[in-house]
């Protein structure tokens, strides 16, 4: 494995399980930032509980990360283009991982949706990054 990661790009993609190996990385990357919102919606009243605030305001847990995810797709799918798609992918999955971090340890319900959008936004980038990814593969 290890001389596997260290090979140059040619000897990785000639590597029999290399195309497995993206697909697989690309479909648990864009799933894990994106299924933290299916998980939420269950758990909307009892947060609002926690945070001693309504649900009206605890929706916007769902509204606003969606709004960001749908304004940002094309954006990010330029950003690959420029940049390179595996870049934006890598870099989106590990800002989006430590923002549900911070958002996890929000104080009060402005923090969390503040940090939970920002999380989204950033996770935004794996779907675009991922499908860029894979057409360049196959």
């Amino acid at each position: 494995m290890i001389s596997f990661l260290r090979a140059d790009r040619e000897e990785r993609e000639a590597h029999p399980r290399y195309r497995a190996s993206v697909v697989a990385v690309a479909v648990m990357g864009a799933a894990a930032s994106s299924f933290t919102g299916a998980l939420l919606f269950g758990a909307l009243p009892s947060i609002a509980a926690d945070l001693h605030t309504s649900t009206s305001v605890i929706s916007w847990l769902g509204i606003a990360p969606s709004i960001a995810f749908a304004v940002s797709m094309p954006l990010f799918g330029k950003l690959g283009d420029l940049y390179g798609h595996r870049k934006v992918f890598i870099l989106g999955w590990a800002v989006a991982a430590v923002l549900s971090l911070a958002a996890a340890a929000s104080p009060n319900v402005g923090w969390l949706i503040a940090l939970r959008t920002a999380g989204q936004l950033a996770g935004t980038s794996t779907s675009p990054a991922a499908y860029g990814v894979l057409a360049r593969i196959f």
